[in-house]
């Protein structure tokens, strides 16, 4: 079978069910000729059935990078998992494997078709007829990028169904935005997820080190190593909402670590794109962040050294007082361990100076059992 090839950017599902229309073959008996499988569904925005990329004349991997939202799914993979990936889905079809995480992640937060009634008019003029265009898919794109307008919803499921037309001749309705999210920001989410789409040279270490140092020029790091990762994830939901996020399936549960958290770690975590998306564009968006680098840290708060020093020494001064009245000298860990400063007082001596002093004195004292200088001498 031959059929017409695709318009630019046209997604996989605009095509097959584009050659449904013109053969005037059902879906369910069309697929099983263009895939070469027993299947009757499709998903709208995937495949890798080599038949198909054949059937339209293009290569698997013309196919899979201009026509599906494949290149999305894998965007902020790690290098090796993305070679993994895209290896093992352009040999098509195996045993056992299967697209679904990959269709879950491309339409994300997605339920129905969209369109651009402006992209319908132009495609209508150049072409004769109207064609779904995969950028319009992509999860959390509310705006047709070449016209800036917002985009419609239309009444077809962007998930397997029966026949669906072309986009012009689609029951439609004004899509539903996010409340409270300006048109900028809202822009700017459509123009990263198509780069994400369009671009094959990210590198997730990269990214990740671009996400930690805007959080530090932000001011939410901690160290040079640390960030407040939790303090990122409180500001990432007021400013898009809770609402919103729980909708896109991006919500943060208070039982879980967020998942802002997860994408400033250094570890590569394979984490749907759209969270990528939406941390990137809020760091950009965010204004330098006025919280305390402690007001978010987990544990207790900062303790007042000097008043925990001093109260040391009065503990370390009764306890030797005890032991002279009992007769017999002592050591400086007997005298540190009922303050419960040992620790401390071992690794960081620099904070604690009058401490420092007063365990000084009492070494060179003969309550010491390994006094410094010269002991008197017993007779």
């Amino acid at each position: 079978m031959h059929l017409l090839r695709p318009y630019p950017e046209e997604v996989v599902g605009s095509m097959i069910h584009r050659a449904c229309r013109e053969t005037g073959i059902p879906l369910k008996r069309l697929l099983p000729s263009v895939t070469g499988a027993k299947i009757s569904n499709q998903s709208f925005v995937m495949t890798n059935h080599i038949m198909v990329s054949e059937t339209f004349g293009l290569s698997m991997q013309t196919l899979l990078f201009l026509h599906t939202l494949f290149p999305y799914t894998i965007c902020f993979m790690d290098p090796a998992q993305k070679e993994k990936v895209s290896r093992a889905v352009l040999s098509g079809p195996q045993p056992g494997r299967s697209l679904a995480t990959l269709s879950k992640n491309a339409i994300q937060g997605t339920s129905q078709l969209r369109l651009c009634p402006r992209c319908c008019r132009d495609d209508l003029r150049d072409f004769g007829l109207s064609y779904w265009h995969r950028h319009h898919q992509l999860p959390c794109t509310y705006v047709c990028l070449k016209h800036m307008c917002m985009l419609r919803s239309s009444t077809f499921s962007v998930r397997p169904g029966t026949c669906v037309p072309e986009p012009a001749a689609a029951p439609c309705h004004k899509i539903q935005t996010p409340k409270g999210i300006p048109f900028e920001v809202i822009c700017r989410i459509a123009e990263l997820s198509a780069f994400a789409c369009n671009d094959r040279s990210l590198r997730l270490p990269q990214v990740k080190q671009a996400y930690r140092q805007r959080a530090r020029d932000l001011g939410y790091g901690i160290s040079s190593t640390q960030l407040l990762g939790s303090a990122i994830s409180a500001d990432l939901a007021s400013f898009y909402g809770s609402e919103f996020l729980h909708s896109v399936g991006c919500g943060m549960p208070s039982s879980s670590r967020p998942w802002p958290a997860l994408l400033l770690q250094p570890a590569a975590e394979n984490c749907p794109p759209l969270k990528h998306v939406l941390l990137t564009v809020f760091l950009e968006s965010a204004a330098r962040s006025l919280r305390s680098s402690t007001a978010h840290m987990k544990g207790p708060k900062l303790r007042d050294w000097k008043a925990v020093e001093a109260a040391a020494i009065r503990t370390m001064t009764d306890e030797l007082a005890k032991h002279r009245a009992e007769g017999k000298r002592t050591a400086v860990a007997d005298l540190l361990k009922p303050t419960g400063m040992l620790s401390q007082y071992k690794h960081n001596k620099v904070m604690f100076p009058r401490l420092v002093a007063w365990l000084k004195a009492f070494k060179a004292s003969a309550d010491s059992i390994r006094q410094t200088g010269r002991r008197p001498r017993i007779r």
